[in-house]
């Protein structure tokens, strides 16, 4: 007669183990199927919201409709989730306006008051643009700004240097196509900073 038996001897024991083992498989298959799902449903956020960011970016009118008689394409205006009231303050004014841009270096301060009924371009060499920045970061020609509408607009002609356009805690990198500037803009271009006021009648 034996003393004692064995746990795992007993044949209840043993499926009553197996069981045990299944479940907790289970679950921690669960748990990280949990967890990859999680996972692909965040991707799929971001994934859709960088798409809403660059249907928001990407000018609406690509065709030959959207072209002006210069064969140019029109430019976007780029919304940072503006308030109903912000958006009605900021809407054009009837009549002419000013720009007046701010140079901001690391030595010095300059002002510039144009009128943007002309194209106004910003670069390195002096014969081609109105604003002359001798500045290696930027290329000879490096962005133009100019009226579309009663609007004014920047856009990128070497694409080479990012020039960025700042509007509180938002910034959005300017490219060919043009984007929509507002007073209280900053604009970078390479290293130097250009501060945006538009000056309505």
């Amino acid at each position: 007669m034996k003393n004692g038996f064995k746990l795992l001897d007993h044949p209840l024991y043993i499926i009553i183990f197996v069981i045990a083992v299944t479940i907790l498989t289970t679950l921690i298959i669960v748990v990280k199927s949990g967890k990859k799902k999680k996972e692909q449903r965040r991707m799929a956020m971001e994934k859709l919201r960088e798409e809403a960011l660059d249907r928001a970016l990407e000018n609406p009118f690509k065709g030959n409709e959207g072209r002006d008689g210069k064969g140019l394409q029109r430019p976007v205006a780029v919304n940072y989730g503006q308030d109903e009231k912000t958006l009605k303050r900021d809407l054009p004014a009837h009549g002419r306006c000013m720009l007046e841009l701010t140079e901001v270096n690391e030595l010095s301060t300059r002002k510039y008051l144009l009128n943007p009924s002309e194209v106004i371009r910003i670069g390195r060499q002096f014969d081609v643009n109105t604003i002359v920045i001798n500045n290696r970061s930027l290329s000879e020609r490096q962005c133009e700004i100019f009226q579309h509408g009663q609007d004014l607009y920047i856009r990128n002609c070497r694409m080479s240097v990012p020039v960025r356009l700042l509007r509180k805690a938002d910034s959005v990198i300017v490219d060919e196509r043009g984007i929509k500037i507002q007073s209280g803009d900053c604009i970078n271009v390479g290293t130097v900073r250009l501060e945006v006021s538009i000056i309505r009648n």
